[in-house]
């Protein structure tokens, strides 16, 4: 009894949480990446009459949005092809089907976090021509100017590895942490994953790091083929996608004053605290209890 009152009350949590955000108003530029295979023909609201492509991993133009903190993204001449039964899992958010019913065109929902001036919407396929959404906050305070973000957007545990930097800092699925380049504005890093209680160690390498960039390290797993080889085998058990916005392009970052590169660094400084606290927990949970 009390597992479905729980149960009952989680429905109602979520139903509450998307009225709140179909309420709520928000203002921003966005960034539509694909997943995969590039994707054609978006816009941001159904009556929009000038679409958008969103490329493989890269940023393409910004796109100014204001509208509800849900924003539905359609596709120009969408068929609104019926969602397969079995295919209606996770991946696919409940309100986008139901919204489909009166917008056929209606393809996928992306949750903007509040206050964000800047989001990357990265697109996944699902089924029925669906795709999946995943937002990350670009606001200069969460992807601060100059340093490294790193997300891991993998079902698997990581590990990053700094040099110069005596602990290696761990990134549970979701968790980001952020990394100061050094003297030279490279960062040095080894990543590593966690697969059936052991460390593996895919890769080590250096990444350059503008002083006037956002660069964005995002850890994923995917199968698309634009990860593998000329000989069909996948680059790496993981994929790395690197992606980075500054002044030299057209879809350009505002350069920030002190003051809030103060608190970027700041708000940093506190993320990378408390994944570290986290993962301090998690190990002193599953440490063997002293016979």
């Amino acid at each position: 009894m009390k597992s479905k009152i729980a149960a009952l009350f989680a429905y109602f949590c979520f139903v509450a949480s998307l009225f709140a955000q179909s309420q709520e108003e928000v203002s921003l530029k966005v960034d539509l990446v694909a997943w995969g295979n590039p994707i054609h023909r978006l816009c941001l609201k159904s009556e929009t009459t000038t679409p958008h492509s969103a490329l493989s991993f890269t940023y393409s133009k910004s796109i100014p949005y204001s509208g509800p903190a849900l924003m539905e993204i359609h596709q120009v001449g969408a068929a609104g092809t019926e969602v397969p039964e079995g295919a209606k899992g996770a991946n696919i958010h409940p309100e986008l089907l139901e919204r489909r019913k009166k917008s056929p065109t209606l393809v996928a929902l992306a949750a903007i976090p509040s206050g964000s001036s800047r989001a990357t919407v990265l697109l996944s396929a699902a089924a029925g021509g669906l795709y999946q959404a995943y937002v990350i906050n670009c606001d200069p305070t969460k992807v601060p100017v100059g340093k490294l973000t790193v997300l891991n957007l993998s079902s698997y545990k990581t590990e990053m590895r700094f040099s110069g930097v005596a602990q290696p800092r761990e990134l549970p699925p979701k968790a980001s942490m952020v990394a100061s380049p050094g003297g030279n504005q490279e960062v040095a890093y080894a990543l590593s994953y966690l697969d059936a209680e052991e460390w593996i160690t895919q890769e080590s390498n250096i990444l350059p790091v503008a002083k006037d960039e956002q660069t964005l390290m995002i850890i994923l797993k995917s199968n698309s083929e634009l990860f593998r080889s000329s000989f069909g085998g996948a680059r790496g058990f993981l994929q790395i996608v690197t992606l980075r916005r500054g002044p030299r392009e057209g879809n350009d970052v505002a350069l920030i004053s002190e003051a809030e590169e103060a608190a970027a660094i700041k708000e940093a400084e506190r993320v990378n605290r408390e994944n570290d606290k986290n993962v301090s927990r998690e190990q002193k949970r599953v440490q063997p209890k002293q016979q």
